[in-house]
């Protein structure tokens, strides 16, 4: 996870965690003060709809952030854009440098790869996106040059959790 916080101090905007665990995710979500949203792409169909993915985000960000829920409360449309940066661009955000949205397992859910990857640019430079893939992901050829990639090592654990995963 130190690659991540020098990441997100730096000013980056998109990571990937190649290999990176639900276990990842939930370390990252103990920054309490630097993460501004979770979402888990795995468990069930619903999950991993984009939808699902944009009023979730919507809703913890509104939990913490009172200016973005009055805003939010005057959305006219409950889409990608009305719910997200077109509340969030009326807002001033004060926190202690970026914070991070983390979605796990966003390769397994094509709906929200696809809309992160078309959207995520469009949210204020204090938001950034940190998500979690399998090492075969080709992430740069989804989000292009401006998504970073670091390769977590595989353990023997994990690679047994996978390999019963698969079986089933």
């Amino acid at each position: 996870l130190n690659a991540v916080e020098a990441w997100r101090r730096e000013g980056g905007r998109f990571m990937v965690v190649a290999g990176g665990t639900t276990a990842t995710v939930a370390r990252c979500a103990q920054w309490r003060d630097k993460v501004a949203c979770r979402f888990l792409c795995r468990s069930d169909d619903q999950r991993r709809n984009a939808t699902m993915l944009v009023r979730c985000m919507a809703f913890q960000l509104a939990q913490d952030f009172p200016r973005y829920r009055q805003e939010l409360e005057k959305a006219a449309e409950d889409t990608v854009e009305g719910l997200l940066p077109e509340p969030l661009a009326r807002v001033s955000v004060v926190c202690k440098g970026r914070m991070l949205i983390v979605i796990d397992a966003i390769d397994e859910a094509l709906d929200v790869l696809q809309l992160v990857a078309s959207s995520f640019h469009k949210l204020p430079s204090w938001l950034a996106v940190v998500a979690t893939a399998k090492p075969t992901l080709d992430a740069k050829a989804w989000f292009g040059s401006r998504c970073s990639v670091i390769v977590e090592p595989a353990s023997p654990r994990k690679d047994l959790d996978e390999k019963f995963t698969d079986e089933d």
